[in-house]
């Protein structure tokens, strides 16, 4: 992950943006630009990779189910 703008409003833990190849999260103070993930019991991937089966969508809550 890295930072971003740090103007982005959101909840910490809130998805702000989804794009083909990342996505970013709102977090305390700005937000960070998701790259590459660990899923549960997998290998690790890049975002692009984890983009193209999961349904992430603006306003969704990490660490929340559905």
């Amino acid at each position: 992950a890295e930072p971003t703008e740090p103007t982005l409003p959101g909840t910490p833990g809130t998805v702000v943006t989804v794009a083909k190849n990342e996505w970013v999260v709102a977090c305390g103070k700005g937000a960070l630009r998701i790259l590459r993930v660990v899923p549960e019991g997998k290998a690790e991937m890049s975002a692009t990779d984890f983009l193209r089966g999961a349904r992430i969508a603006p306003g969704a809550r990490l660490g929340q189910d559905g």
